[in-house]
């Protein structure tokens, strides 16, 4: 009997590669052996306080009064969604995070992150900051004058439109992260955005569901590189947060989708 040797499938592109992203290749961890990462939940199951019956361990930490969560479908497009909500007491809110993972001394270069978000309702009066990426610390929201650490999209908002953001933050106050205007008003409209970690930088796009490619969505980058303010500390997978100031009051914020996937040094 003569047997033969099956080589190793090639790997795929990764790393800077827009092709990255879960849902871009049939499966983006195919191929790479140990050197890849890929995390992504689509929130199909049911979501309880404190802990959500989905593919990964995501889990609920209160900022103050805390934060509500409950999952439900919208449509074929949205099929599964987490709605996470303040409570009506003041500086209230949270995060839905997975704190088993860590990405030791940062961001690694090759790491492609994205998640589809909206606002349920458009802001009123209220001072709220909505959020979606890797954080440092689940104690504080992601805010300007917070001493945390974060790469990811944000929004605030104290009632007048406000546009999300990809934010690179190292620490408190404004000079201590990099601010990109993505272009979109945070309000009741999907948006899917992302930030890719390259050897220089942090760069941030769209996952444009009007370009359909071979094997999915391509992205559009939005705004130059970021090459400064980023940040060093451990980070953790924050698929959602949602905080309101001192005005108090509910408000409600989805995700979709949360996907982090590419070739890393391990």
């Amino acid at each position: 009997m003569t047997l033969r040797k099956t080589p190793f499938p090639a790997r795929q592109a990764a790393g800077p590669a827009g092709g990255t992203l879960g849902g871009f290749f049939p499966n983006p961890g195919y191929g790479l052996g140990i050197g890849g990462v890929r995390i992504h939940d689509d929130f199909n199951g049911p979501i309880l306080k404190g802990g959500i019956d989905t593919e990964l361990p995501w889990a609920v930490t209160d900022i103050g009064p805390g934060l509500n969560v409950v999952a439900y479908y919208d449509s074929a497009a949205e099929f599964g969604i987490i709605d996470a909500y303040t409570n009506s007491s003041a500086n209230s809110g949270g995060h839905i995070a997975i704190n088993s993972i860590r990405f030791a001394g940062g961001m690694p270069i090759g790491l492609a992150v994205a998640a589809k978000l909206r606002a349920e309702s458009a802001p009123s009066s209220l001072d709220i900051v909505v959020w979606s990426g890797l954080i440092s610390s689940l104690a504080v929201e992601p805010d300007i004058a917070e001493n945390v650490s974060f790469i990811g999209v944000r929004a605030i908002s104290s009632g007048a439109t406000v546009n999300w953001y990809g934010i690179v933050k190292d620490g408190a106050t404004a000079a201590n992260e990099s601010t990109i205007d993505l272009g979109y008003a945070y309000d009741t409209t999907w948006r899917s955005f992302g930030f890719r970690r390259t050897p220089t930088g942090v760069q941030f796009f769209e996952v444009d569901a009007s370009k359909i490619g071979r094997y999915g969505y391509l992205t559009t980058d939005i705004g130059a590189e970021v090459t400064t303010n980023i940040p060093t500390a451990d980070l953790r997978p924050v698929c959602l947060g949602v905080h309101n100031g001192a005005s108090g009051g509910r408000h409600d914020a989805l995700v979709d989708y949360f996907t982090a996937a590419g070739t890393i040094a391990r």
